[in-house]
């Protein structure tokens, strides 16, 4: 341990992070039957992680490297500019996940098997 540091006390960084995923994890878990445009809860996921980022590292005793930003905040920035196109687009392309109870009654559906495709013979092989 570096001499100037036997004495100093630090936050415990790392419980904090663990106790905000596990608050997002609530939350995503929370909305995760939702119809939402395909990819968009991991987009969400991540523009949540990155807030967090900009919200936990105040704290933290990074060097500052713009304004009075430390680099993790810069970074958070940076993909949150990101993921807002990404977001933008995947809105604007209208493709909807479909909610946990449909896909359970799209699956439990029988099909006749009369003019399906899927039962007609593929040839030989």
């Amino acid at each position: 341990m570096p001499p100037d540091t036997r004495c100093v006390a630090f936050q415990p960084a790392a419980v904090y992070e663990l106790l905000f995923r596990l608050g997002l994890f609530a939350l995503l878990w929370g909305v995760r039957e939702r119809s939402w445009p395909a990819g968009l809860h991991f987009v969400a996921y991540l523009a949540l992680c990155s807030v967090g980022q900009l919200v936990l590292f105040i704290w933290c005793a990074n060097d500052i490297v713009l304004g009075p930003l430390k680099q993790a905040q810069v970074t958070a920035l940076v993909v949150l500019v990101a993921l807002a196109s990404i977001a933008w687009w995947l809105y604007q392309r209208g493709t909807h996940d479909r909610p946990a109870e449909v896909n359970r009654a799209v699956t439990a559906v029988p099909t006749s098997g009369v003019g399906d495709k899927r039962d007609a013979p593929t040839g030989a092989l």
